[in-house]
C-alpha cells in the first residue's frame, strides 16, 4: 500500500512539474519575441498591454509545447524514474532534445512556412527546452525514482 501511495505521489509530482516546465518554455519563447520587438525600435503599446499579451501568447505556446514535446519528454521522464536519474544535466539535455523533437513534429505537419533558420528558431526552441528541463528538475526531477528509497 505504501508503494502505491509513493507511485501516486510521483505521478502527481511529474504531472505538475511537466505543466510548469511547459509554461516556463512558453514564457521563454514569448519573452524572446517581446525583447526582439523592443530592440527593433520604439513600441507604441502601453507596457501593461504588452505584459498581458506576452502572458497570453506564452500560454498558447505552452499548450503547443505540452502537446508536441509530450512523447520525447515522457520517455525521458520514464527513463529517469526507472533508473532514478537525479542529475540536473540529464534534465536540461533531455528538455532541449524534447523541445527540438517537438518542434520537428510541429514543423512536419506543415504548420510553419519554409525551413527554420538555424540561428533563430532552432536555438530558441532548444533554449526553451533547456529552461523547461531545468524547471522540471527543480520541481520533480531531484526526487526521481519511485522504487528507490526517498531522499532524506
Amino acid at each position: 500500500m505504501r508503494t502505491l501511495g509513493r507511485i501516486l505521489g510521483r505521478l502527481i509530482t511529474v504531472t505538475f512539474s511537466y505543466v510548469i516546465a511547459c509554461v516556463a518554455a512558453g514564457l521563454i519563447v514569448a519573452g524572446s519575441y517581446v525583447v526582439q520587438a523592443y530592440m527593433a525600435g520604439p513600441v507604441d503599446f502601453p507596457r501593461s498591454q504588452i505584459f498581458a499579451e506576452t502572458l497570453y501568447v506564452s500560454g498558447l505556446v505552452a499548450t503547443f509545447v505540452a502537446v508536441y514535446a509530450f512523447a520525447p519528454a515522457i520517455l525521458a521522464i520514464v527513463v529517469a524514474e526507472v533508473f532514478a536519474i537525479r542529475r540536473a544535466l540529464y534534465y536540461v539535455i533531455a528538455g532541449g532534445l524534447a523541445g527540438l523533437l517537438g518542434y520537428a513534429g510541429f514543423n512536419a505537419r506543415g504548420l510553419i512556412e519554409g525551413a527554420p533558420e538555424l540561428g533563430s528558431d532552432l536555438l530558441l526552441v532548444a533554449a526553451a527546452g533547456f529552461v523547461a528541463g531545468f524547471v522540471y528538475w527543480v520541481l520533480g526531477g531531484r526526487f526521481a525514482g519511485f522504487l528507490k528509497r526517498p531522499v532524506s
